[in-house]
């Protein structure tokens, strides 16, 4: 999974969140506001996946969307980076070992 594709996917996480908190009433616009520019923060001062992540979990400490988000998000790229990892080992056996 690329850089910028875990940046789409956390920021489609986080809009689906901040979308259902605000219809149940669980924050204000003025928070959501608040949430999303957090986010756009993170999203313009970090360069690397580790950077974004880290930064993300610092503040999911503070904000429930943002844990929501990262947390669905960091599955997703977990998942795929597992699967191409062995998607390389198993290109590598067919190969053979010299």
């Amino acid at each position: 999974m690329s850089y910028k594709k875990l940046q789409t996917n956390f920021e489609r996480e986080l809009l689906l969140s901040l979308i259902i908190s605000l219809r149940s009433g669980k924050i204000s616009s003025k928070k959501a506001k608040l949430i999303a520019g957090e986010f756009l923060t993170v999203l313009k001062n970090e360069t690397t996946v580790e950077g974004f992540m880290s930064s993300l979990s610092k503040k999911a400490e503070f904000y429930t969307e943002i844990r929501e988000a990262f947390l669905k998000a960091a599955a997703e790229y977990e998942k795929e980076m597992v699967d191409e990892k062995i998607g390389n080992v198993r290109n590598m056996l067919k190969g053979g070992v010299d």
